[in-house]
Parts: structure tokens; sequence; C-alpha cells
């Protein structure tokens, strides 16, 4: 976890959108838009080397890796070990295309969002 952490505090960033100094609904309004337009800038950047076809792969495989976790299986069924090869390629692809640093950039920048909201 401490790798984890450090690894993504040495990203370089754009300034961050500042958050809003009252309640102001325009202002409000206008660190929203700027904060999704943020995320959608550093989500664009670490998919940009994928093509069309790679990032449906990702999204799609993403939902089937989630639904689909186990800790540990000792039997695969031919549709198991379709889904452990779909998942392979799904790391390959990630691993060798997409910008993880701007991928994480993008999900902290929505999480602040949800910061301010408490």
């Amino acid at each position: 976890m401490f790798f984890c952490q450090a690894w993504e505090g040495s990203f370089t960033r754009d300034r961050e959108v500042p958050f809003p100094s009252g309640p102001v609904p325009h202002d409000l309004l206008e660190f929203m838009v700027a904060s999704l337009d943020q995320a959608a800038s550093y989500r664009n950047q670490a998919l940009a080397a994928l093509t069309e076809l790679g990032r449906r792969v990702l999204f799609t495989h993403s939902a089937v890796l989630a639904n689909d976790f186990t800790s540990q299986v000792s039997h695969f069924t031919r549709e198991e070990v379709a889904s452990i090869e779909a998942t392979a390629q799904f790391a390959t692809l990630f691993k060798e295309r997409a910008d993880y640093s701007a991928l994480v950039a993008s999900a902290q920048t929505l999480v602040r969002l949800r910061m301010n909201d408490s």
C-alpha cells in the first residue's frame, strides 16, 4: 500500500481546480464543471495510446473482473479459461497502453467533488 501511495504522489499534475470559497451556487457549479473537465482531460491522457477497440476491451472487461472476482479456484471450466485469457489480454493492454498516473489523477479529481460534498 505504501509503495502505491508513494508512486502516486510522484505524479506531475495540472494545477488542481480550487474549491469555491463559499456556498454561492454559481461558484459551486463552476467548480464542478471545471473538475469534470479536468478529470476528462486526465482520462483522455491516460487512454490516448489505446484504439477505440482497446478502450472498449478495457471498460467492458473491467466490469467482468469486478463481478467475477474470487480468491482462488483449483479447477476451471472452458468458460473460466476463456475469462482468464480475456483477463490476461486486459492486463497486457492496460500495462502496455494506458497511462496509469493520468487515470489515477482523473479519479482523484473526481473524488475531490465528493469530498467537497461532506
